[in-house]
């Protein structure tokens, strides 16, 4: 265009006038900036967004004005962001270098010294600004700041090494994944939330730059002091050569270790109804609606209070239908010690417990066990005079919700109930009614001083319980009378329940502690060197949390060896594990390959364990691939687990000659077997059509992905398989650059071949390991001592499971690629 060309462009109103300025100085800026253009004209070799918005700001009114400000001011804390998520990653490069860069110490001081400085210097011209005289609109990003008096300095930053944890955070707000980003197709959540940090916007450009390698200095301090739960000192020490003071790690003065005797969690995180049932779609909404409902709250010009008794509240709303039955809300808070929230719900949703504790039930039954966390009840209710007897048939299914939990919160879990209708469940006799309901029960477990450094017991929780109702009448009622009746009962039910409960629990310990056991099977003795820190890492945490460890040298084992010929270490294994079962005391053993090892020792076996006791196996889907998981799994030590086990091992002798997958492979053949001979036809197809024309991992894929399409289709009760995503306790420590959080729990991986080594499965320890551990140190509560982090190795929570949430939508894109390539062949039902 010519110089002299002026360009007038007209906007529908002023939003839209502002998306297009900010569009227009946007990309003036980026083709005026030295690296991108081409232009042989002077212009200025330093242009800036404020000079560029300076004229526009002239014309623009006060209100766009201020609109736009605000938006810069948030890109540059986004640039902050950036650059340290960038300098971050350099940091761990200089660390981590190897003989063939081996950088000295005080330079890479000198570089994080640097960085600090450089951030600081940042987050004091953003303080400067905000507390200006200029009123900041809120944004996503910014806060609105009333300006002080002029007199008044700006307030001082806390130095970047001591920030807050996210945690502890003023500014924590909730960010909603949804569900691709959450699990793959086998996985049943709707939806969950995950804690968004307050300084990284998600939209922003500066997602192109995230990697493995680039997390915030921020939040792996900040992680690591939250997750240990622990007060901190900071030393510092002077870099003479440098002239800089540094800031040393902080210096933990509390053990970091999760307390034996926590309340247990782990049950009921995934929806395990069958996607083909008809009940479904409805479950699955169901827990997320009443969810909602039951966490809004309670106004006064809405809201009535007609019932109080200590904590317990009842409230209430007079609310009639179209043919004037009263169809009246009814909420009510109330709060338990000495009992966890899974405790409370347990007795609420077990339909065993209901007639022992509801007094109003005449009659009930179990229409269908749908799965063991949603259940189908009729129940027969007595007659109050002169009303019509009546009848309730509903769905309950209960979920444990810890994605909404409040602060300070251990777990959260919801009960749901809601009227359903079925033909071969006709109403008792012609005059009784059937009531429409809708009933939810909503419990978090409070530890009262969450650094306590002892074994828990019931005086140091609590249960805090929200309960709502809205019941249908079906017919018709009295509505002076009915309103009286339960204005009476609903307040007696609720210290029944809970006196039943309290009742039922008395004298029992609150943590869930099962006779469990680790197996790690080695060929040899020598063996341990490779996997040396693994093994460090599983026998110390065993120690301390009393799980017997059981590495097993199959070169000691003579008799077992002789039994197990299988030429295949990774069958001989399964084949070992069975044979030594019946050896062993334990009643639940997690198998390990030798390569895995415990990143963050603040997690119970038991929390993975089923609540079904039909389950004999427990397995999980990888997050890398399509494979199940053939390297670890929870197995009960019962004659049906060691059966399949051995048929596993044995499974080696009907491998196909191709690029078979090993174990990994033919695990999803294993499994099928037991599902037999139902679809034998189909899984014929995809061993005959796929795993026997397989040439490579590619290849070996699309057989995966058809084992596992039929798997989502049959029901095998003694096997349970956990859904990709964050619900197993062990994952690929490569897939984040062995960067972890909270979350995580074993890392698998950790070979010394691999280590630092430009090959697939590099990994770089995220631990000071110089020498073994000396075990001795493992058996009280100063065990954690052991665990040395690196700082560059620790993240938030949101920045791990963006990486991994990324990576899931990376196979999911592949699934359905192979999933076409299926449909040629195999048409699923």
């Amino acid at each position: 265009m010519g110089e002299n060309v002026v360009w007038y462009l007209k906007a529908e109103n002023s939003q839209s006038k502002l998306l297009w300025m900010r569009s227009v100085v946007r990309e003036t800026v980026q083709n005026d900036s030295d690296y991108s253009s081409t232009s042989t004209k002077s212009h200025s070799r330093n242009p800036s967004v404020s000079s560029a918005l300076a004229s526009i700001n002239q014309k623009a009114d006060d209100n766009e004005s201020t609109k736009l400000f605000s938006t810069k001011l948030s890109e540059l804390e986004a640039y902050r962001t950036m650059c340290k998520d960038q300098m971050t990653s350099i940091e761990r490069l200089l660390e981590q270098g190897g003989a063939s860069c081996i950088v000295p110490q005080a330079t890479i001081l000198s570089v994080k010294a640097t960085h600090l400085a450089l951030i600081v210097n940042i987050n004091h011209i953003v303080d400067l600004v905000k507390t200006s005289k200029i009123v900041i609109p809120e944004t996503t990003s910014s806060k609105s700041v009333t300006p002080p008096s002029s007199s008044t300095p700006p307030p001082q930053r806390e130095p970047l090494c001591a920030t807050r944890s996210v945690s502890s955070s003023g500014l924590r707000r909730e960010s909603t994944v949804d569900q691709e980003y959450m699990s793959d197709d086998n996985s049943t959540m709707t939806a969950s939330t995950i804690l968004a940090r307050p300084d990284i916007d998600v939209t922003s450009d500066c997602d192109e730059f995230f990697d493995a390698d680039e997390f915030d200095v921020d939040s792996k301090n900040d992680d690591a002091s939250e997750k240990k739960t622990e007060e901190t000192v900071d030393t510092t020490f002077e870099d003479k050569e440098n002239g800089n003071t540094v800031v040393e790690d902080r210096i933990p003065k509390k053990p970091s270790f999760r307390i034996e005797g926590n309340p247990p969690t782990g049950h009921y995180d995934d929806l395990l109804v069958s996607q083909e049932h008809t009940l479904f779609s409805t479950i699955d909404k169901l827990a997320v609606e009443q969810l909602k409902y039951a966490l809004a709250g309670v106004e006064d010009n809405v809201w009535s209070l007609f019932a109080e008794d200590g904590k317990m509240r009842m409230y209430t709303r007079q609310i009639e239908d179209e043919g004037g039955l009263p169809v009246d809300p009814l909420k009510a808070t109330h709060s338990v010690d000495g009992v966890t929230a899974l405790e409370f719900m347990h007795y609420f949703y077990d339909a065993r417990y209901k007639m022992l504790w509801d007094h109003t039930l005449e009659a009930m039954s179990v229409v269908e066990h749908i799965s063991p966390d949603s259940v189908v009840l009729h129940q027969k209710h007595k007659t109050v005079w002169p009303a019509a007897p009546r009848e309730s048939l509903f769905v309950s299914h209960i979920r444990r919700v810890d994605e909404h939990k409040r602060d300070g919160a251990h777990d959260l879990y919801i009960v749901c109930n809601t009227d359903v209708k079925r033909e071969d469940v006709p109403l008792s006799s012609s005059s009784a009614v059937r009531v429409g309901l809708t009933v939810s029960m909503i419990c978090e477990t409070i530890v009262k001083d969450p650094h306590v450094d002892r074994k828990l017991s019931r005086d140091d929780i609590k249960c805090n319980i929200i309960y709502v109702s809205q019941v249908h009448p079906g017919g018709w009622v009295p509505v002076a009378a009915l309103r009286h009746v339960y204005k009476k009962e609903y307040p007696k039910f609720l210290r029944t329940f809970t006196e039943f409960v309290k009742k039922n629990v008395n004298g029992k310990p609150i943590s869930r502690k099962e006779n469990i056991g680790i197996v790690i099977v080695l060929n040899k003795v020598e063996d341990e060197k490779e996997y040396q820190m693994a093994l460090d890492t599983v026998r110390c945490y065993g120690r301390y949390f009393k799980y017997d460890v059981h590495v097993i040298h199959v070169e000691k084992e003579d008799v077992i060896e002789k039994k197990c010929q299988q030429k295949d270490f990774m069958f001989r294994r399964h084949c070992i594990l069975s044979l030594k079962m019946l050896s062993i005391s334990n009643t639940w053993l997690l198998f390990l390959d030798g390569d895995m090892g415990v990143i963050n020792p603040n997690h119970l076996i038991e929390d993975y364990l089923s609540v079904d006791r039909n389950t004999q196996i427990v397995l999980y889907n990888r997050i890398m691939n399509h494979e199940v998981m053939a390297g670890s799994y929870l197995v009960r030590n019962s004659h049906w687990s060691r059966r399949f086990l051995m048929f596993w091992a044995n499974f080696e002798k009907k491998l196909p000659r191709s690029f078979h997958g090993s174990d990994n492979g033919a695990i999803h053949s294993v499994i099928l077997n037991q599902a037999l001979p139902s679809i034998k036809p189909k899984l014929d197809i995809c061993e005959n059509e796929f795993w026997i024309k397989s040439t490579d991992y590619e290849s070996l894929s699309t057989y995966e992905v058809c084992a596992q399409e039929l798997i989502k289709n049959v029901s095998i009760p003694e096997i349970k398989i956990l859904p990709k995503g964050r619900f197993a306790w062990a994952r690929d420590g490569w897939l984040t650059d062995s960067i972890w959080s909270d979350t995580d729990f074993i890392f698998h991986g950790w070979q010394i071949k691999r280590k630092d080594k430009l090959i697939f499965g590099r990994w770089h320890s995220p631990l000071v390991y110089v020498d073994p551990w000396n075990l001795t140190t493992c058996s009280d509560k100063e065990a954690w001592k052991n665990w040395k982090y690196r700082d560059t190795s620790m993240a938030s929570i949101v920045d791990v499971d963006r990486k991994i949430f990324g990576k899931i939508q990376e196979e999911r894109k592949n699934y359905e690629e192979h999933l076409q390539i299926i449909s040629d062949h195999l048409q699923f039902e």
